[in-house]
């Protein structure tokens, strides 16, 4: 079969959840299946990203607004692949005469219905738009969690048959990176012990929830540990930083932000307890 991935999240700048599982998917992919022919499309080149695995790269980088849906949707009506998959839950413009591609989406969560006010007003219903289109059109659903099943079934009443659960996996090479090297964090000492967040900065992580938790393990006084929080500022992200200038113990909030590999896989392993 010819499979088509859209790629263009794997070359996005900064790091983010998406990006990984786009990446280590399509790698996860590539290295098990020899069978089938891959093309990845993406805005930016990607080659580096799913090195040493061979696929075919397709790179168009038009200024233009929606890639996905007025460059990314004719290049795959061209093309007529057997199957796209989609690692966002995003559904594109696919009109093709004849052959129509079986269409596979990625539906990480439906936070915007269970939290709204979490989201701006234009993200919610770019979520709300596409979120619908995606688990309405597509042949099949794969979301990481039964939780997120569930809600696709609640509030899309899509049938169960079509949603497959994926839990998301964890990088060998995150594994082999933590072996070798010892995090550098400024303001932490070598050897003292710390509670890891890992996730964008922004309130629907329930961030602010996790200082105040700091400060009541802190108050005990029985504990010499570190919080460090390591992401990208993401929406409202300034009502975390007050939250964290207003702790009596902010001096042992380490913000680290978007970390590559090397440091996020031995933040990982060498953090006494991991929050998400």
């Amino acid at each position: 079969m010819k499979i088509a991935i859209y790629a263009d999240e794997m070359a996005k700048r900064g790091e983010s959840g998406v990006k990984n599982y786009s990446i280590e998917i399509a790698k996860g992919l590539l290295r098990i299946d020899d069978k089938n022919e891959y093309t990845l499309y993406s805005r930016e080149n990607i080659d580096d990203k799913i090195t040493p695995y061979k696929a075919k790269t397709v790179c168009k980088r038009p200024k233009m607004w929606k890639w996905i849906f007025f460059v990314f949707a004719p290049l795959i009506k061209k093309d007529r692949p057997d199957i796209v998959f989609m690692p966002i839950q995003t559904f594109p413009f696919l009109i093709v005469p004849k052959k129509v591609p079986k269409v596979v989406v990625t539906v990480h969560d439906v936070a915007f219905l269970l939290f709204p006010q979490y989201f701006n007003f234009w993200k919610r219903q770019y979520l709300r738009f596409n979120t619908r289109r995606s688990v309405k059109l597509a042949n099949r659903i794969i979301v990481p969690s039964e939780a997120t099943k569930r809600d696709i079934v609640r509030f899309y009443k899509v049938p169960e048959c079509k949603i497959r659960v994926v839990h998301h996996g964890v990088s060998k090479e995150l594994r082999e990176l933590a072996q070798k090297n010892d995090p550098r964090v400024n303001g932490l000492s070598k050897g003292c012990p710390y509670i890891l967040f890992v996730g964008a900065i922004q309130p629907r992580k329930n961030i602010i929830r996790l200082v105040k938790a700091f400060d009541m393990l802190k108050k005990t006084g029985k504990y010499e540990h570190k919080l460090i929080i390591c992401g990208g500022k993401g929406w409202l992200y300034w009502k975390i930083f007050d939250s964290i200038r207003h702790s009596a113990f902010h001096e042992d909030v380490i913000i680290v932000g978007d970390a590559g590999n090397d440091l996020l896989a031995s933040l990982y392993a060498d953090a006494d307890l991991f929050v998400m």
